[in-house]
C-alpha cells in the first residue's frame, strides 16, 4: 500500500515536470514571454562543448540586455532565425560579441537588444532530444494519452 502511494506520487511529480518542460518549450518563441521569466531551447551543435552538447536543453532567464557581461552565456536569434547560445567575449552599451567555446572565431553577427533572448542559467543533458521528439504531434498525443490513462487508472483503482 505504501509502495503504491510512493510510486503514484513519483509518477505524478514526473508527469508535472514533463508537462512544465513541454509548456516551457511551447512558450519559448524568441519574441514570446516564456514561462515565469524563463525560456528553453534544444542545443543543435557542439559549439559550446563541454559546457553543453547537441541534444542538451538549456534554460535561459529573461534578463535585460544591459545586465549581461563578458563571460555570460546568452541566447540570441540569428538572421537565419535559428537560436544561438554562445559566450559573450566582449560587450559595449549596445552590442555583444559572442563565440562558441569550440569555435575558432567569434560569431559574424553581433547581438543587440532586438535579437537578444536571455542568459543561460542551467543545462539538462539529453533533454533536448526528448523535447524534439515531443514536438511530433503523434508522439505528443501519445504522451498526453498515457498521462491521462495514468490519472484515470489512479483515480478509479480500487484498494
Amino acid at each position: 500500500m505504501k509502495l503504491r502511494t510512493i510510486a503514484n506520487s513519483l509518477l505524478t511529480i514526473f508527469t508535472i515536470i514533463v508537462l512544465l518542460f513541454v509548456l516551457l518549450n511551447v512558450l519559448s518563441a524568441p519574441q514570446g514571454k516564456g514561462l515565469f521569466g524563463f525560456k528553453g531551447y534544444t542545443v543543435l551543435s557542439n559549439s559550446m562543448s563541454p559546457v553543453f552538447r547537441a541534444g542538451d536543453y538549456v534554460i535561459d532567464r529573461i534578463v535585460d540586455f544591459d545586465n549581461i557581461e563578458e563571460g555570460d552565456i546568452i541566447s540570441y536569434q540569428a538572421n537565419d532565425q535559428t537560436i544561438v547560445t554562445h559566450r559573450v567575449i566582449s560587450k559595449t552599451a549596445t552590442t555583444a560579441t559572442v563565440q562558441g567555446d569550440q569555435n575558432k572565431d567569434p560569431d559574424q553577427e553581433v547581438v543587440v537588444a532586438d535579437n537578444y533572448i536571455g542568459k543561460q542559467i542551467i543545462v539538462f543533458p539529453f533533454l533536448g532530444t526528448f523535447m524534439m521528439k515531443t514536438q511530433n504531434p503523434l508522439i505528443f498525443a501519445g504522451l498526453c494519452g498515457l498521462i491521462a490513462l495514468f490519472f484515470v487508472w489512479s483515480f478509479f483503482k480500487q484498494d
